[in-house]
């Protein structure tokens, strides 16, 4: 490559014309591998070490805000292949009404082949009617119908290009939903 300009080692490194960000970070060679990531990933899942699946969840509530009306699911969707999750930092408080689950953890090995728009999309709402949370459930080697374990984000996925991942940290939530798939739903105080 010719270049005008004699370059020194002195020189600061933006006056170098041979640097600068990816022309084309779409098509670059760590995005072309993100498919190959994940079927070795999904290798994990096929021989039974990746035993919790991920969902991102939505309720639409039939009022004007979460809590008032009826829910209904409005979406599951699972993260493929399932990502890494290590659930020990959740720990469990005796209370008086029962056990509560409290901790965060970090989901890790989320598919690089997501965008950031994408992953958005399904964690997070504007809507007022509508909660979105992450969801995580054992598979079915214990249970035909699982603890659903509910969490929520605390952090916006964050794309580590090096390590062909995503990952974001989430928060047990106090609430999880029936084992049935039911969302949960307030009792009302007083009352007929």
């Amino acid at each position: 490559m010719e270049h005008s300009k004699v370059v020194t080692r002195y020189d600061p490194p933006n006056l170098d014309p041979d640097l600068g960000p990816n022309p084309s970070p779409a098509t670059s060679l760590v995005e072309s591998l993100g498919a190959v990531a994940d079927s070795m990933r999904q290798l994990y899942t096929d021989v039974g070490l990746r035993p919790y699946r991920v969902f991102a969840v939505k309720i639409r509530w039939s009022g004007p805000i979460t809590g008032a009306g009826e829910p209904t699911i409005d979406q599951e969707e699972e993260f493929l292949p399932t990502p890494l999750l290590d659930l020990k930092p959740v720990e469990e408080q005796v209370k008086t009404g029962g056990i509560l689950e409290r901790g965060s953890v970090t989901l890790r090995q989320i598919s690089p082949r997501y965008t950031s728009e994408e992953l958005d999309s399904l964690l997070a709402t504007e809507e007022r009617n509508v909660e979105c949370f992450v969801e995580v459930r054992l598979d079915s080697r214990d249970s035909a119908e699982p603890i659903l374990r509910r969490f929520a984000r605390i952090q916006a996925p964050v794309y580590d290009a090096e390590a062909f991942e995503w990952t974001m940290r989430i928060a047990k939530q106090d609430v999880n939903r029936g084992r049935d798939g039911s969302p949960f739903v307030p009792k009302m105080r007083g009352g007929s």
